[in-house]
């Protein structure tokens, strides 16, 4: 179920997700970051129903044009790129995507994500939040209620980051390490 609260935080994280590109063709699934860590993707969902499904078929990463908010996308299919955040990512039916969003809050001035930096989810005392939608075909869960849990940027740079994710909520959880190339957003 999508609580109003994620909704308010996707709804406002899409537009800036627009015109996104990347000169990388490498594998995102496996990858260097900031030059020698090495991050692969190893990321498992459960669903409401207790069904546990391995999102590693493909990520991809939009960077808010300040570097300060990532949309984090891991699917065990082979995501769609081109022209990632012009429109939502939903996954065709009978697979699965995880829409993981980090977002800056209560901020004066928009301050970039570098390596090391924790997320925690639920209300953030700090200037980020993280969100996390799981989608199975075209319905999405998601909620507010019963949130817990850290995103850790193991690594971050202008092509690749490298996150690891141990979220949980009312309904699904999410944990493990995603590796993803990061596509620019104009905003």
């Amino acid at each position: 179920m999508l609580t109003p609260r994620l909704v308010i935080v996707a709804a406002c994280l899409l537009p800036a997700l627009a015109a996104c590109s990347s000169d990388d063709d490498g594998d995102p699934a496996s990858a260097k970051v900031g030059g020698d860590l090495d991050c692969t993707t190893a990321l498992t969902a459960t669903y409401p129903d207790g069904t546990t499904v391995d999102l590693d078929g493909g990520t991809a990463a939009v960077r808010l044009g300040d570097g300060s908010g990532y949309t984090v996308y891991a699917g065990d299919y082979e995501l769609p790129t081109a022209g990632i955040g012009t429109a939502t990512l939903r996954p065709p039916a009978g697979d699965h995507l995880a829409s993981i969003f980090i977002a800056p809050v209560n901020q004066g001035q928009a301050v970039p994500i570098d390596p090391g930096t924790e997320v925690k989810a639920g209300n953030p005392e700090g200037s980020l939040a993280l969100g996390v939608i799981l989608y199975s075909g075209k319905t999405g869960t998601g909620t507010a209620t019963g949130v817990s849990g850290t995103a850790t940027f193991e690594g971050v740079d202008a092509e690749r980051l490298c996150l690891s994710i141990d979220y949980r909520d009312d309904a699904t959880s999410l944990t493990g390490t995603v590796a993803a190339d990061v596509y620019d957003s104009p905003f």
